[in-house]
């Protein structure tokens, strides 16, 4: 029986939470879905893909001992090598093939005027609306877009032009009510800052002392830009320098939704900050370069190219510290178009405030000469402290002193920022597939396999070892010293239990891209069979052979 699309994501949603381990009725509904269907099930709706990760051992739901919290997430033996995967082969791209290139691992916590001198204490902001009905909470603009279609752009300008007053001028117009509960009595939008605050230190148990307040980094980037002369000064490079970085960051979001790991409180990030002159010309150029770098990797990563695409921003959707954005998107199932990979060239707006926050120290320069201050000596000493403040701006080590000319000039930044986690999940979704399979293959079961076409250099497992008989000593053994050569280069599995087409299956699901079967004429022939996950073909190789190759050496064979 077909179900409506809405009632199949709640079966699926409804699975994952109850880890429902029953494959054949999933593999129904999703064959049904593609045959009748132009998209597939698992492409119009998470709900697939959640099922599939929690059974497997990609994600988790956080705490669910304790019944779960929401919009957090940990990552099982799969997800979490999968995760490193993808970061090692970013860091490979991005930083150690590139001789322009550092790395730099900076702290959690920064000294909080970090944030208030890059503008994130007082510009970092979602605007927030809440139902007096219900209690809802959510982001105005993002009701405005998802329920009553206004495009980005349109919604960015109203609030650029009108603030939180045309956001509510707008919503009224719209007639918007709360998704929660249908109510239309919706409270005045409002800023909501999303840093995480929290305290460093000793406070009292009546209150948090102001200068105990601390925040958890929203990004990576400022802890490169506060450390510009340290990296310049250690590593004796010139512009143009890229500083690549990965960690954790936090957001306080105001209601991440159910969106799996697309929007979540905590996540990680792999920034690449590409310090280069303050030409507009060079900006422009690479700017454009980054937004094809980043396009090309994904690409070479298996990325499904229809559901990648390039969005430039308009100007009332630029953030305050960028004069240029694209953000390249995916098309994530149930959820659509959403931001990937984001491309800014933020300018010199980041290096300036902070050479200007510590110059001034806690002073401020604007209570300098003014009509309203009579005393002479104090207007001369006023003066006489500009000008040393002046002087030290020109020195300051965040400036970049030109090798060539001898002149010191502030660094103009491009930078490819990538969320992790974001990355996991458009590169799980795009390599989840739903096909119908040979009679040869199926052993009298289902005709159909959900397979993970994850690209070779991102799959948890690479290679799995099967002995197609367990109660075979002499078959078990040789896989095993299979198994031992080959994980001793990239990771392997072992795989003993369940009939031959039931691994074949199990590996296809988790991504494994070959699987190596030792079978009764290994003991003579000294062979075993390797089969390929996407063809399905298979050919008979030494196990010499195989014990000595690389990954790439097998799959050679299926090209």
């Amino acid at each position: 029986m077909m179900l409506h699309r809405a009632a199949q994501a709640r079966v699926f949603v409804d699975l994952h939470h109850r880890h429902h381990r029953h494959p054949r009725a999933l593999h129904r509904l999703l064959t049904s879905a593609t045959k009748k269907n132009p998209r597939p099930l698992h492409r119009e709706s998470m709900g697939p893909l959640i099922e599939l990760c929690a059974r497997r051992g990609f994600v988790f739901p956080g705490s669910s001992v304790y019944g779960g919290m929401a919009s957090t997430w940990d990552y099982g033996p799969l997800g979490s090598q999968l995760k490193k995967n993808i970061l090692d082969a970013w860091w490979t791209d991005f930083v150690e093939l590139r001789p322009e290139c550092v790395g730099l691992d900076t702290s959690v916590i920064l000294h909080p005027n970090v944030w208030r001198a890059s503008g994130h204490v007082e510009e970092f902001t979602d605007p927030l609306v809440q139902c007096n009905a219900c209690n809802h909470r959510l982001r105005a603009d993002k009701l405005l877009e998802g329920e009553y279609g206004l495009s980005p752009e349109s919604v960015a300008a109203t609030i650029t032009d009108g603030g939180m007053v045309g956001l509510s001028k707008e919503l009224t117009r719209v007639g918007a009510v709360c998704p929660a509960c249908s109510s239309p009595d919706l409270a005045e939008p409002a800023n909501f800052n999303l840093l995480f605050n929290t305290s460093v230190g000793a406070t009292s148990d009546s209150q948090e002392s102001v200068s105990n307040v601390a925040y958890l980094r929203p990004e990576t980037a400022q802890g490169a830009y506060i450390n510009f002369s340290n990296v310049i000064n250690s590593t004796r490079k010139k512009l143009p320098i890229g500083v690549g970085q990965v960690g954790k960051a936090f957001r306080n979001e105001i209601a991440p939704g159910k969106s799996f790991l697309f929007r979540t409180r905590e996540f990680e990030l792999m920034e690449l900050q590409w310090f280069i002159k303050n030409d507009p010309v060079e900006a422009e150029k690479w700017y454009r370069y980054w937004v094809d770098a980043c396009l090309k990797w994904l690409s070479d990563h298996g990325v499904d190219q229809t559901m990648v695409r390039a969005r430039e921003h308009h100007s009332d959707e630029v953030a305050h510290y960028a004069s240029a954005t694209t953000d390249i998107e995916f098309d994530f199932p149930g959820l659509g178009w959403g931001e990937l990979w984001g491309i800014a060239d933020r300018g010199t707006y980041d290096i300036e405030r902070h050479i200007d926050a510590t110059i001034r120290n806690g002073d401020n320069l604007d209570d300098d000469c003014t009509d309203s201050v009579d005393d002479a000596s104090h207007k001369r000493k006023m003066k006489k402290k500009k000008k040393k403040m002046e002087k030290k701006a020109k020195s300051h080590p965040l400036l970049y002193l030109d090798p060539e000319t001898g002149k010191r000039s502030v660094p103009r930044v491009i930078e490819p920022a990538l969320g992790l986690t974001r990355v996991m999940l458009a590169v799980l979704s795009s390599a989840m597939d739903v096909e119908s399979i040979p009679s040869t293959e199926s052993s009298g079961e289902d005709t159909t396999r959900t397979v993970m076409r994850l690209h070779p250099r991102l799959a948890p497992i690479k290679v799995a070892v099967l002995p197609l008989l367990k109660n075979r000593p002499e078959l078990v053994s040789m896989a095993e010293s299979v198994h031992v050569s080959l994980a001793s280069r990239f990771s392997c599995d072992l795989d003993v239990s369940g009939s031959i087409g039931r691994r074949y299956r199990r590996q296809d699901e988790i991504g494994t891209p070959l699987c190596v079967t030792v079978d009764v004429e290994s003991l003579s022939d000294l062979s075993a069979t390797v089969r390929d996950r996407d063809t399905l073909k298979q050919v008979r190789l030494p196990v010499e052979e195989i014990k000595s190759a690389s990954l790439d050496d097998l799959l050679k064979h299926f090209k």
